[in-house]
This record gives structure tokens, C-alpha cells and sequence, in this order.
């Protein structure tokens, strides 16, 4: 089977599943995206991706394994779930706060 419909959630505070949403529709491939403040509220929101349709679902790096197999089982393994993990020397950078000076010294293709 062609996959055609995809779904991403990302986990971030403050985040509302039924406010934070977008979809991306290009007509032959479709992505739902949801933003969850909880494991609890992306369980909720897999199943509901899920019963809209999606083949397959990815999770932001804001889930950790444990959290991400909660998602599986509660999607009960019907399709396949990914999550977003970084290499370990990016997992540093990423680990360590980013302050406003830092951000101004990244290079970008504007600059």
C-alpha cells in the first residue's frame, strides 16, 4: 500500500490537541500534525489520527521510549510508530539551554 497519509505529534507546555493542529494536504499526500501537552493527550490524539486515517505516525523527540511504547499500545500495534531521536553529539547540544547569544551566533543562510 502507497503511503499517502501521515501523522506527526509533537509534545511541548501549554499545548491543547484540540487548538494545536495543523494539516498539510497536497492532494496526493496528506499530514496531520497535533500538539500535545501529555502522554495522556497523545494517546488520545493517535487514536483519533488513527481512526482518521493515517498509515503511520511519528513522534517529536519530546517522547521518550517509554512514553512513545504507551502511544504504540494504544494504538494497540495497528500501525507503525517512529520517534524522532537524536545522535549522541546533537543529543548534547540539545541537552544544553540555548541562550539568546547563542542563537545570534548560529549561522544561517540569511546572514
Amino acid at each position: 500500500m502507497e503511503l499517502k497519509r501521515y501523522g506527526f505529534i509533537l509534545k511541548g507546555p501549554g499545548y491543547d490537541p484540540e487548538e494545536h493542529r495543523a494539516v498539510l494536504d497536497s492532494g496526493s499526500f496528506r499530514t496531520q500534525i497535533v500538539a500535545v501537552s501529555s502522554t495522556e493527550q497523545a494517546c488520545a490524539a493517535a487514536r483519533i489520527l488513527f481512526d482518521q486515517g493515517i498509515q503511520i505516525l511519528e513522534l517529536c523527540g519530546g517522547f521518550d521510549q517509554e512514553a512513545a511504547s504507551r502511544v504504540v499500545e494504544a494504538l494497540e500495534g495497528r500501525i507503525p510508530v517512529g520517534r524522532v531521536v537524536f545522535d549522541p553529539v546533537e543529543a548534547r547540544k540539545a541537552a544544553a539551554p540555548l541562550t539568546a547569544q547563542d542563537h545570534e551566533k548560529a549561522p544561517t543562510e540569511d546572514r
